[in-house]
């Protein structure tokens, strides 16, 4: 096993910290998932008109691939965490993507419609997600990858609202938000500890943030059933993948470029 899972008396004592806060709250989160309108879910999908239609069943399609690599991801940094509280965390994180591939699933399967293909992106996702990677470049992908699904859904359940497929990606924005805080927290108290790190995580953060993202293309397909412009929904996604560097980084003076 290459998890190291020994438990020092120590460790025990000072993990009262943000990061088991994290973990405990995601525990006491009521599960929402069987409170979907499942019997509806036909009927509401066929109520949009065709554009609408043809635009939540690629969104629902591709949720179930970014869900299923999000979960996969946080499993193998589950294995490699350095921390009870973190192995913790990304045990939960699998667990919340779990549920949202099946929820995602589940609305595929009722509307019985064909999942559309995967988009190019996920290509070069997986490989910032990747063995080649290193811890730290994994995590901090994984982190921004998440921050960037909190922006999205939260576009995403405005521009549903009122409809079904709206109230999932309402209901997944408070997991999001926990993932993203949990990368925020091991990052800044690992710079707490390790100030010798520093480098390497910002030069992590800018790197996920120059590989992954929102393009311009999907910020437009997007605008086109919503009161936002693409402008507007660029830069609600994009401010939370910045937003995570300056929390992070907040403070430090010492990087190379800046």
């Amino acid at each position: 096993m290459s998890a190291n899972v020994n438990l020092s008396r120590h460790e025990l004592m000072a993990a009262a910290g943000v990061e088991l806060a994290i973990y405990r709250k995601g525990c006491a989160a009521p599960p929402w998932e069987e409170s979907v309108a499942w019997n509806d879910v036909g009927p509401d999908h066929k109520a949009m008109n065709p554009a609408m239609q043809n635009f939540a069943l690629h969104l629902a399609s591709q949720s179930v691939i970014a869900e299923q690599m999000g979960m996969a991801a946080a499993a193998s940094l589950m294995l490699e965490a350095p921390s009870y509280t973190l192995r913790l965390n990304l045990a939960r994180a699998v667990a919340d993507e779990a549920r949202h591939v099946d929820v995602f699933a589940r609305y595929l399967q009722i509307i019985e419609e064909e999942p559309t293909a995967p988009n190019e992106n996920w290509e070069r996702v997986a490989l910032e997600l990747g063995a080649e990677r290193t811890f730290i470049q994994r995590f901090v992908t994984h982190s921004l990858l998440e921050a960037q699904a909190l922006g999205v859904f939260t576009v995403l359940a405005e521009i549903f609202s009122g409809r079904i497929l709206g109230s999932i990606y309402l209901q997944l924005v408070p997991d999001e938000a926990r993932h993203v805080a949990l990368g925020e927290e091991y990052l800044r108290q690992l710079l707490l500890r390790e100030p010798g790190a520093t480098q390497e995580v910002a030069d992590a953060i800018d790197r996920s943030l120059a590989t992954t993202g929102v393009s311009r293309a999907v910020a437009e397909r997007y605008a086109q059933f919503s009161d936002l412009s693409s402008d507007q929904i660029h830069e609600t996604v994009d401010r939370k993948r910045r937003s995570f560097r300056a929390r992070v980084l907040a403070g430090v003076t010492d990087l190379e470029g800046g």
